[in-house]
């Protein structure tokens, strides 16, 4: 019997071990692989990398670009422990939508172009294992050009389509090379090179390659871009470049002279184009250095003055947008409900020549609650925007219903946390924000039925450079129906301008100092019998300028224009903008002045975008341009923004053209037609 307990006993022992592991440790990979479905974002608590799941492997995003660009958010990273990341493979076959070209990636992010399908299957790949991923990512992984066996330690470097064996570490380092570089193949891949020339020894001074360093392309527009490079003693340039992966000499632009800063430009390129090039120099002794391959992607075509171009493809229903010129781009907001019924606030940047240069990046990020009428600024350094949300559930608007505001960097990145400007609820809902940079803190006005009664009245705050609140709400119009306010600042005080509707709708003005106190008592400024909307105020360094919609004697609606004097005198009559009758109308103005002159956009009729200059005392300087060219749909709310840069006119508006519910749109104007 004693004999029968040690035998029993280590058995009994790893039994229990065994039901740990199974109760303990088995749930956790089980769960593991359940916890990250494709598309999650993990990191280890520890490291900085961020890493994308697709079919349960993960995948480097190897910096911010490559994260924007499929908008991403740093809330959605989940950081876990370094063993999970460990236990989890890699992700290293990817391709780019509409290329049926597939790249393997070794360990260290260096991409290498599978050369065919027997290839492919020789190392068992799957093709639902071949992740479809972005041009930026693709782009942000350097060429590979260096190859050996598993069972072999020589390395080999290819060159058109050849593999030339570098003999030694004295080569390998003499030409350059990089240790995680290398892929390791079997040997159908390795096969399917030709033999090339050894790369030998590291050769005398006088027989040394010249030695290839800091590649860079510059200036890219839609069909150029210069590509730049150094080497350490004087050669030639030559730059090879197709369309096609690995790069072919089908063409190449070189130059004779010899230099040690070499600047080749390539031309006649096709726009929004991924191009594949390496540089070769060749010394006076003609010694040639071939460097890796890289690549770029030329830009999109610049708009024509006049073009209608559809800035969202979402299919949601965006409306509303607002923008801003930088001095260098535009950056663009709106409201969208691409994600779901309830619209988010989104945010995108267009480069001087109307080209989108990022994609689009939900700024608001609250799908319970609506998100509307945002508003945006530029500081000089960054982005600032406000916007109203609320609830879809009018019960849930007594405690849930208010104004947001967001600071972005240059690049649409956000700063820090979406912060409450009306942070006390009253059981309304604030509305239709407008906002001014005064050169070292916003202003903030907007309408809001406060005190529960059917009767909305307008209100200001400020924030700080960091978009905290300063004070408290402070109500300026009277105790009657006051909505759609719009705020400037003139250097010293804030003009605020908006209808009031009792007894009739009118527009009404009144000064503040940088305090938010009023100097005087609001001041009626239209002159006009009917209905007045929509107004919208500009400083234009010496005077207030003011437009609205408003109802001439025949009950037409037209576009009204009125200049005030600092005081908010009114030195002249309004002036009429456009000439509509018979039932025609003109309704939603926008605004800018340029530093000479305004410019002034209106939808008309049943859904047209208008635009007009004005001179610097509102006289018309040519008759009206439709901007919107389409045939079917409804486009509104248009916004007009001066671009300094390249003097010319930027008008986004919405726009439900070929049965969409409402997309954003974009049109440059000349400021001399």
């Amino acid at each position: 019997m004693k004999t029968n307990r040690l035998i029993y006993k280590p058995i009994i022992f790893l039994a229990l071990i065994m039901a740990l592991f199974l109760v303990l440790i088995a749930p956790f990979f089980v769960s593991a692989a359940e916890e990250y479905p494709n598309g999650s974002l993990i990191r280890a608590q520890d490291d900085y990398k961020v890493y994308v799941i697709f079919n349960d492997k993960k995948r480097w995003l190897k910096n911010l670009e490559v994260f924007n660009s499929y908008n991403f958010k740093w809330e959605n990273v989940k950081i876990v422990n370094s063993d999970t990341i460990k236990n989890i493979g890699f992700n290293n076959l990817v391709r780019t939508e509409g290329d049926a070209k597939v790249y393997a990636l070794n360990d260290f992010g260096h991409k290498r172009h599978i050369l065919n399908l027997d290839v492919f299957n020789s190392y068992n790949f799957k093709w639902e294992d071949v992740a479809v991923i972005a041009k930026e990512e693709i782009s942000s992984y350097p060429e590979s050009s260096l190859i050996r066996k598993a069972e072999d330690t020589r390395v080999y470097f290819l060159e058109n389509n050849k593999k030339r064996w570098v003999n030694s570490i004295k080569s390998f380092i003499a030409h350059n090379f990089n240790w995680d570089e290398v892929h390791i193949v079997n040997d159908i891949d390795f096969g399917t090179y030709g033999a090339g020339e050894v790369l030998g020894e590291e050769p005398t001074e006088e027989a040394k390659a010249p030695v290839i360093s800091n590649i860079q392309t510059t200036d890219i527009t839609e069909n150029s871009v210069k590509i730049i490079w150094e080497t350490d003693k004087l050669a030639d340039s030559k730059v090879n470049y197709s369309l096609n992966s690995p790069v072919t000499e089908a063409a190449a632009v070189s130059d004779s002279n010899f230099t040690e800063s070499h600047s080749i430009n390539l031309i006649n390129l096709t726009p929004n184009t991924t191009y594949y090039y390496n540089v070769v120099s060749s010394d006076e002794s003609g010694n040639k250095a071939v460097s890796g391959e890289k690549s770029f992607i030329t830009l999109l075509s610049a708009p024509q003055v006049g073009e209608n171009v559809r800035i969202t493809t979402a299919l949601g229903q965006a409306a509303f947008p607002a923008a801003v010129f930088t001095g260098l781009e535009y950056g663009l907001t709106w409201q969208d409900s691409r994600e779901g019924e309830n619209s988010e606030i989104y945010f995108t940047r267009l480069d001087a020549d109307g080209r989108k240069t990022g994609n689009d990046i939900n700024i608001s990020n609250n799908p319970n609650k609506i998100s509307s009428n945002p508003f945006i600024v530029w500081t000089g350094a960054e982005f600032g925007v406000v916007w109203s949300e609320y609830s879809s559930d009018s019960k849930e608007n007594e405690n849930g219903c208010y104004l947001y505001f967001i600071r972005l960097d240059a690049n649409g990145v956000k700063q820090g946390k979406n912060s409450l400007i009306t942070s006390d609820n009253y059981g309304s809902c604030p509305s239709n924000p407008s906002m001014v940079w005064t050169g070292s803190e916003y202003g903030v006005s907007w309408h809001e039925n406060r005190l529960g009664l059917a009767t909305s009245r307008i209100f200001f705050t400020k924030l700080n450079n960091l978009g905290e609140k300063q004070g408290e709400d402070m109500q300026i119009s009277r105790d009657s129906i006051s909505e759609d306010s719009s705020i400037t600042w003139s250097g010293k005080e804030f003009g605020l301008v908006w209808k009031e509707s009792l007894p009739a709708s009118k527009i009404y003005f009144v000064r503040l100092d940088k305090s938010g106190v009023k100097q005087d008592n609001e001041i009626k400024i239209n002159n006009t019998g009917g209905a007045s909307l929509y107004p919208s105020i500009i400083w234009n360094g010496s005077n207030y300028a003011v437009i609205w919609q408003g109802e001439d004697k025949e009950n037409e609606r037209q576009i009204y224009f009125v200049e005030l004097d600092q005081n908010g005198n009114k030195p002249l009559d309004d002036i009429v903008i456009t000439s509509n009758s018979l039932g025609n109308y003109s309704i939603f103005p926008s605004f800018i002045w340029t530093g000479n002159e305004f410019g002034v956009s209106w939808r008309q009729g049943e859904g047209s975008i208008y635009f007009v200059r004005l001179d610097a005392s509102g006289a018309k300087k040519n008759t009206g341009l439709k901007i919107s060219d389409a045939s079917s749909g409804e486009a509104k709310h248009p916004v007009v923004v001066w671009n300094n840069l390249k003097n010319k006119y930027g008008i986004i508006w919405d726009d439900t053209r070929n049965n969409n519910k409402g997309e954003i749109y974009f049109s440059i104007q000349d400021a001399s037609f």
